[in-house]
């Protein structure tokens, strides 16, 4: 309900700060639920307008573009509202726009005769606007959100209560616009780390504080037998083998107090097989500091356990066993000397038994991991267990070191004494790249971006059909022989030439058009040379269905169409020599007979191929008549 003016009092409005602030507090309370950044807005505006005659308007600055777009302005004329959508901002780029871009209050008294006014007031005049305010939108680091413009009938200048409005407004909005953005920024970094979590070959789950599973990727599924949805809301309980439920209740409840380990766990898949996985896990903390659930990261290992429990069989079948295992195992002596080792360390080390059998594991770790490596065997030496897991780097013969994931099982005889210990050797490279991945997913989808063949880049999506390359491998640099500042950031009309830019665009805009990938043939000439490519894009939508970016490959066939061309090339010479040439089968038949030949014998290639003509009728050049030719 609006609040009719009152005569001013004490220099301020007339309206009672109490229902202001109320209207305030409305406001926060709808930010606070989440309410649609539009709706918020234009509260906000609706409520300075109550405190006068003015029009409110807020816009948003587009940072990147240099624009402002429309935020709220449920009194100002539409058509006005269109006619200076995405405006850019400048030193005289009406009153929000040099608000915007100068990051301080704006006034115009009469939008008719101030400079700043020159570009737009076309626009404003007709409606009637005729002075403007406009107050920038601060975030908490005074980065300008927007701007909040009043809009007056008549020229005229601010009063200072008018401006004390304006002011409350602009902190309002700065909140909503804030939370907002934090939102938006908060979705694309889950829908980020989602997928790299369901590309990840490690399972990923995540429990509430009660151990039900309130998120399970991919690979988890697959795991357990399930699809990841119909984890959702099941006890963890539920998928251990009866065996482990007392063991794992126990690391539960070390990680309801926070604690963080590493175990093993005898899982059951849903068809009911033996699942030993890994979990690394770890207490999940809410804002306030208390435990709110649990996450752990699931390895595979029942490989690794079915093989440990055949060491535990006859001799004959732990030979069979030891010698065919996927993974390397070597039995070493007290100071990790290896007494003997499997084919399967032998390939991944690079040394024969032999060699392994003049060193040490510890001699072939990285300097780096053997600290840890070396404080894990002084515990299995004292007894504190009896098996230790550790990931470290080994030397490789070829000088290299890759990562394993090294498990050393003491055997302990029934004298209490230790000779030996069984040594596993996993080679987890693989393991470490998807790690690398989930801690650093922008650095790794880099460095993969670079280490493939065909060339890759990424295009963003802007308006008016322009589109701006922002990433390409070093591949790309290759092939067109073109520098990467001469290409990253720029539109694509300034990198690709004319005349493959045509259909390149038009497959772009196809792509958006049907949202499907599309694929062809193109030509190109770069510095580097002529090439052809086999090309594909597929493009990319958001949440909103607005496409964001195009994704494309291409696979160069420059080689193969260069040796087309050869090929054609000679066939043409061939065809076309003075001399008759033909090419008979075993069984006598033409193959191949070209204009030479149809001139020397009359015959053409259609009539000679694949028939069998008697020697007698190639003899003599320039015969008057056809050969007889039998089938």
């Amino acid at each position: 309900m609006e609040t009719k003016p009152k005569p001013e009092v004490g220099g301020r409005w007339s309206i009672e700060r109490e229902a202001f602030n109320l209207e305030q507090i409305h406001i926060l309370e709808r930010i606070a639920v989440g309410a649609p950044l539009k709706e918020v807005l234009e509260r906000i505006v609706l409520l300075i307008e109550q405190q006068g005659d003015g029009l409110g308007s807020i816009l948003l600055l587009d940072r990147e573009q240099g624009r402002v777009v429309h935020g709220a302005a449920p009194n100002l004329p539409g058509e006005f509202s269109r006619a200076i959508e995405g405006a850019h901002i400048g030193p005289q780029a009406g009153s929000c726009g040099t608000a915007a871009y100068r990051g301080e209050r704006v006034i115009v008294r009469d939008i008719e005769t101030h400079p700043y006014w020159k570009d737009y007031r076309q626009f404003a005049l007709p409606h009637g606007l005729r002075a403007c305010w406009s107050s920038p939108i601060f975030s908490p680091a005074r980065e300008v959100l927007g701007t909040f413009a009043v809009y007056y009938r008549e020229p005229r200048e601010p009063k200072e209560d008018e401006l004390h409005w304006v002011d409350s407004a602009t902190h309002l909005a700065a909140i909503a616009i804030m939370k907002n953005q934090g939102e938006l920024a908060l979705r694309r970094s889950e829908a980020r780390y989602r997928q790299i979590l369901e590309t990840t070959h490690e399972g990923v789950i995540s429990l509430d504080i009660d151990a039900k599973v309130k998120f399970a990727n991919r690979r988890a599924g697959e795991m357990l037998g399930y699809g990841s949805s119909e984890l959702l809301g099941r006890n963890v309980s539920e998928l251990l083998d009866p065996s482990e439920r007392r063991k794992v209740e126990a690391m539960l409840a070390r990680r309801r107090r926070g604690m963080s380990d590493q175990y093993e766990v005898h899982m059951r898949t849903r068809e009911g097989r033996d699942l030993w996985v890994i979990i690394a896990s770890s207490a999940v903390v809410d804002e306030s500091g208390e435990v709110a659930g649990m996450l752990g990261m699931l390895t595979d290992i029942t490989h690794r356990k079915q093989t440990e429990i055949v060491l535990g069989r006859s001799e004959a079948e732990l030979r069979t066993m030891f010698e065919s295992a996927a993974i390397g195992m070597a039995l070493v002596d007290p100071i990790t000397r290896p007494v003997k080792c499997n084919p399967a360390l032998e390939k991944f080390l690079a040394y024969s038994a032999a060699e392994l059998g003049q060193t040490t594991l510890l001699e072939l770790t990285h300097s780096d991991d053997l600290l840890a490596v070396l404080e894990k065997k002084r515990l299995l030496d004292l007894g504190e267990y009896d098996s230790f897991q550790v990931e470290a780097r080994l030397h490789q013969k070829a000088g290299q070191y890759a990562w394993a994931r090294i498990t050393i099982s003491q055997i302990r005889l029934p004298d209490g004494t230790t000779p030996n210990a069984v040594v596993m050797v996993e080679d987890i490279r693989e393991g470490k790249r998807l790690e690398k991945e989930i801690r650093a997913a922008e650095r790794l989808r880099a460095l993969i971006f670079d280490s493939v063949g065909d060339v890759l880049y990424y295009i963003g999506v802007e308006g008016n059909g322009r589109f701006r390359f922002l990433s390409v491998n070093e591949t790309f640099l290759r092939a067109t022989g073109l520098r990467q500042e001469q290409v990253i950031g720029r539109f694509v009309d300034e990198v690709i030439p004319q005349p493959s830019l045509s259909l390149v665009l038009d497959k772009y805009e196809r792509a958006i058009l049907e949202r499907r990938t599309q694929k062809w043939d193109e030509v190109s000439v770069y510095p580097s040379g002529t090439k052809y490519g086999d090309v594909t894009v597929t493009p990319l939508f958001d949440q909103d269905g607005r496409c964001t970016g195009l994704v494309g490959t291409v696979h160069d066939i420059t080689e193969r169409k260069y040796a087309e061309e050869r090929i054609a090339a000679q066939a043409a010479l061939l065809d076309h020599a003075r001399d008759a040439i033909l090419l008979r089968a075993l069984d006598e038949t033409v193959r191949y007979w070209n204009e030479g030949a149809a001139r020397l014998y009359g015959w053409s290639a259609a009539e000679a191929t694949g028939r069998k003509p008697p020697t007698s009728s190639i003899e003599t050049p320039g015969r008057s008549r056809k050969p007889e030719v039998t089938c």
